[in-house]
C-alpha cells in the first residue's frame, strides 16, 4: 500500500480559490441572505428600541416639556417635530443601508456564479 501525498497549500490559499467546489450556489445564496436580513432586522430593532427612546428623551427634556414649561404649540414645534425629522431621517439611511447590503449580496452571489460557470468551461 502506498501512501498518497498530497500537496501543500498556504494557509491563504483556500481563501483566495474562492468558494469550494463541493458547495451549491443555491447554498451560497440562502447563507448571504440570511446574514444579509440578521443583519436588517438587527439595524432596525436597536433603532427601534435603542436609539429613538433616547433621541426622543434627549429631545423631551431640552426643550422643556418634562417640566411643563412649554405649551401645546411650543411641544409640538420643538419635541414632536425635531423627533419626527430625525426619525424620518434615521428610516431613510437604514432603508438606504439595506439596500446597499442587499446589492452587496447579490454582486457577492453573482461572482460566485461566474466563478462556477468560468471553472467548469475551463475544465477545473
Amino acid at each position: 500500500m502506498t501512501q498518497q501525498t498530497y500537496p501543500k497549500r498556504s494557509l491563504g490559499s483556500a481563501a483566495a480559490e474562492g468558494p469550494k467546489a463541493g458547495l451549491p450556489v443555491v447554498v451560497w445564496a440562502i447563507v448571504i441572505r440570511a446574514a444579509t436580513l440578521v443583519v436588517d432586522y438587527l439595524l432596525v430593532m436597536v433603532t427601534a428600541v435603542c436609539i429613538i427612546p433616547m433621541i426622543g428623551l434627549y429631545l423631551h427634556q431640552a426643550s422643556g416639556a418634562a417640566q411643563n414649561e412649554l405649551t401645546t404649540s411650543g411641544t409640538v414645534a420643538l419635541w414632536i417635530v425635531p423627533l419626527l425629522f430625525v426619525v424620518t431621517l434615521l428610516a431613510v439611511a437604514e432603508i438606504a443601508l439595506m439596500r446597499w447590503l442587499w446589492r452587496a449580496g447579490s454582486r457577492r452571489i453573482a461572482s460566485i456564479r461566474e466563478h462556477r460557470v468560468a471553472r467548469r468551461t475551463n475544465g477545473k
